[in-house]
């Protein structure tokens, strides 16, 4: 699930375990993000961002999990931005898990 972090249904997707183009609603898809009240890092300040779907096709029906660790930072227009898809510093892909058949 890279790059749809924070994104609002509905949005076409691919479901990474059954392959299928599907369309989340939000009755399939949740996201949000966390401010990681901590000193300030090497990476400055950084927040958890996270989204999962579940795929609505009937004959699947899994949960997909994804989590990325961003830039938390100032932003015009709004008290803080989170890093965009582009500049995460760290990613992982939870659900599906990685199978090293699907290399």
């Amino acid at each position: 699930m890279p790059g749809i972090h924070l994104r609002t249904p509905p949005f076409d997707w691919t479901c990474g375990h059954c392959r299928k183009v599907v369309t989340l609603t939000a009755e399939h898809y949740h996201s949000g993000y966390r401010h990681l009240s901590v000193a300030e890092t090497k990476a400055g300040e950084t927040a958890l961002v996270f989204s999962a779907a579940s795929c609505p096709n009937p004959d699947c029906r899994e949960l997909t999990l994804a989590v990325r660790l961003a830039e938390y930072k100032p932003s015009l227009g709004h008290a803080y931005s989170i890093g965009t898809a582009g500049d995460p510093i760290e990613e992982w892909m939870l659900l599906p898990a990685h199978r090293d058949s699907d290399a």
